[in-house]
């Protein structure tokens, strides 16, 4: 029976979610304490690679000699075939990937923020041209959900009708949102009550109404994601919220996520629907560069 101090296991359960299960790595933590030349060592090694041959490593069918290569992709055979199995003698089926977190925010320190900013001049350029238009939107409704459903803080900015328009209400302070992180879950038609938690996005991609809903207390919010100053709010959806909203909720809200460069400019149809006057209209500006929201460790 082996007895550890209290503060030992501690670091080596620490070490161990931190490097993974490469000894070498863990026993230079534990022991030497040197972890900052470790990953120091380990920026030095990733500096080396570009990004696309760091997707061929990934994703090649061959085996990868170079010692730098080690450190960062590990290779696995999960199933392992019996004798009796006629895949025994076959050549096994390998899986590659990251060895282990402390690599994968390395990797995604020096390569996540510059696809984000790839992706945010996508952005800018291709809503610049009618052709390209629903492209920047799918970019940017994409940012969006990832921004949201992550959770936060934001700022809702009140919409008032004006005329046969809503436009901001410069008269009304701005709300505050708060989020806990949400589970993305792709609408389930058949399913009519939404729940808690789960951030809901329509199984039709070019639903005309809403891209997203979900409940924060007793309140139900539907988003519509867009880079245009104009947007419709298409009364076809409306039952379909209706429909997921459970008895217990009493406040519905619309909010509009549009991107912050001037959020004044937008504007919308008044609603016409009993069920459009429902609701609450806010519009919530979000920035185009942040990089605390770079792309996930699957665009690397």
């Amino acid at each position: 029976m082996h007895h550890y101090h209290k503060s030992f296991d501690s670091k080596a359960r620490t070490a161990y979610r931190w490097y993974g299960c490469n000894m070498r790595t863990l026993d230079l933590v534990l022991r030497h304490e040197d972890e900052s030349a470790i990953q120091q060592g380990l920026q030095e090694k990733i500096k080396t690679i570009s990004l696309p041959f760091l997707q061929m490593m990934l994703g090649s069918n061959s085996e990868v000699t170079d010692h730098t290569s080690h450190s960062i992709i590990e290779t696995s055979c999960f199933h392992q075939p019996k004798p009796d199995d006629e895949r025994y003698l076959r050549t096994d089926l390998v899986v590659r990937s990251i060895t282990a977190f402390a690599v994968w925010k390395a990797l995604h320190e020096r390569y996540g923020k510059r696809l984000f900013d790839k992706k945010s001049l996508q952005i800018c350029l291709f809503a610049n041209s009618p052709e390209a238009a629903s492209a920047a939107g799918g970019l940017w409704e994409g940012r969006c959900h990832t921004r949201i459903w992550n959770g936060g803080r934001f700022t809702l900015l009140p919409m008032r009708v004006k005329g046969k328009n809503l436009t901001l209400d410069e008269k009304r302070e701005p709300e505050i949102l708060d989020l806990n992180p949400m589970i993305p879950v792709i609408q389930d038609p058949k399913v009519s009550t939404c729940k808690h938690g789960d951030y809901y996005i329509p199984i039709a991609k070019n639903n005309p109404t809403f891209d997203a809903y979900f409940l924060l207390e007793r309140l139900q919010i539907a988003l519509q994601i867009t880079i245009s100053s104009k947007h419709s709010i298409n009364p076809m959806g409306f039952d379909l919220l209706e429909r997921a909203l459970p008895r217990t909720n009493a406040e519905r809200a619309f909010i509009f996520v549009v991107p912050k460069t001037n959020p004044q400019r937008f504007a919308c149809p008044k609603p016409t629907t009993d069920l459009q006057h429902k609701y609450q209209y806010f519009v919530l500006p979000l920035e185009h560069q942040d990089s605390r929201y770079c792309p996930s460790s699957a665009d690397i």
